[in-house]
Formats: C-alpha cells, structure tokens, sequence
C-alpha cells in the first residue's frame, strides 16, 4: 500500500529579516514557484497547501498563486489548496 501525505508551504510577506523573501527570484523564479514545482514532481505527495497569515500583506500571495495558475482557490483560514 502506498501512502500519500499532505504538503504544507509556511509562507508570509512580513519577515523581519527578508520581507518578501517568499517571493524573491533566484534564477528568474520565485522561491515559492520553485518550491511548489519540486513538491509536484514528488509522488509521495497528494495535495499542497500554502498556510500563510490573514494579514493584509499576505493577501499578495494569494494573488501571486491565482496569477501563475497553480491554485484552485480554497481558502479556510489563510491556508490555500495548489493543484
């Protein structure tokens, strides 16, 4: 019997650090693109979920995610399903 697991992507905008650093490019892509594409190409992996805050800086990611065409929006409490 195989077993699929859920994957969960903590993103957020407002770092102390690096703000924004989830959607930095490194090599003309942003991190979190980079991120999600490694994850499909995984088959242990049955969906994606990127957990992130309800503040309002937050809400890019979303955006981010509808614009590249890798959510199916299902937003519950800030935690957005990528298919």
């Amino acid at each position: 019997m195989k077993i699929k697991v859920d994957a969960i992507i903590e993103a957020r905008m407002s770092s102390k650090r690096l703000p924004g650093k989830i959607l930095k490019k490194i090599h003309k892509k942003e991190i979190l693109k980079i991120i999600i594409q490694r994850l499909q190409k995984s088959k242990k992996i049955n969906k994606i979920f990127v957990a992130t805050t309800s503040h309002k800086s937050d809400d890019i990611l979303a955006n981010f995610l509808k614009k590249k065409k890798f959510l199916s929006i299902e937003v519950v409490n800030q935690i957005l399903l990528v298919e």
